[in-house]
This record gives structure tokens, sequence and C-alpha cells, in this order.
């Protein structure tokens, strides 16, 4: 994995891993991403923050939601810019209310 695509940081008093998404989430991330996803799902929960998204395309977005479906693999998006947002309701997905950045 790319040290320059994810940043992670654990919190092992929760067990939950958490790293942010780089600005581009396209198809050229999804092998790092889905690295980092089979690297730590068996530590616990894994939280992907997306405030930095400035663009992500339709395969990504359909790699995310399938990851966060996946109850092995316990993802969660936490903080998704308004480019994420934009797009998953532009593809017909919505985002749940409380994934919205604080």
């Amino acid at each position: 994995m790319s040290p320059t695509t994810l940043i992670e940081q654990p919190d092992t008093s929760q067990r939950t891993t958490l790293a942010w998404a780089p600005a581009r989430l396209d198809v050229h991330h999804l092998p790092d991403i889905e690295e980092w996803i089979e690297e730590h799902r068996a530590g616990g929960h894994l939280v992907l923050d997306c405030s930095a998204v400035a663009f992500v395309d339709q395969a990504a977005v359909e790699a995310i939601l399938s990851a966060e479906q996946d109850p092995e693999r316990r993802l969660r998006l936490v903080r998704p810019s308004t480019a994420m947002r934009i797009t998953f309701e532009l593809l017909g997905h919505s985002m749940a209310a409380d994934l919205v950045a604080a």
C-alpha cells in the first residue's frame, strides 16, 4: 500500500482503525483501499474519513458500498465531502444521515 494514499491511525482501545481517504477516490485507488480493508478487517472496525475527497468515480462508489454492506469488513464512512455526497446522489445512492460532516 502506498503510504501517501491512506494515512491510518490505529485506536487500540476501541479496536478501530481510522484512515483518511485521498482527494481522488477512483479506480486507480481501489487496490490500495481494498488492501487496507483486508489488512485490518480482523482487527475490529474500520473507519474511512472522506472529508478530503474532491473526486469520486462510480467504481469507487460501488466498491465502497460493497465493503460497507459486507459484515466481515466492518467498514464505516465518516465525514463525506460535498463532492462525495453529490456523486452518491447523482448515482442514485443515499448516504446515511449520520455521515454528514459535523
